[in-house]
């Protein structure tokens, strides 16, 4: 019987044609720094989320 390695996850991902540029460049930085760009990115969207409820408000 073959000894046949299972592939990663990550090999998967590319051989799927999934960039994984984004995530390897992001695990080059600190867990703060990720952290710190996860909170301006959530604020940057309930800050959107509110402005589409306001609009939608006038428009009713």
């Amino acid at each position: 019987m073959m000894d046949v390695k299972e592939k990663s996850a990550w090999d998967r991902a590319l051989e799927s044609g999934i960039d994984m540029s984004l995530v390897e460049s992001n695990l080059r930085l600190s867990f703060g720094e990720r952290l710190h760009r996860h909170d301006a990115a959530l604020n940057t969207m309930l800050k959107l989320r509110q402005a589409v409820k306001r609009r939608n408000e006038r428009t009713d």
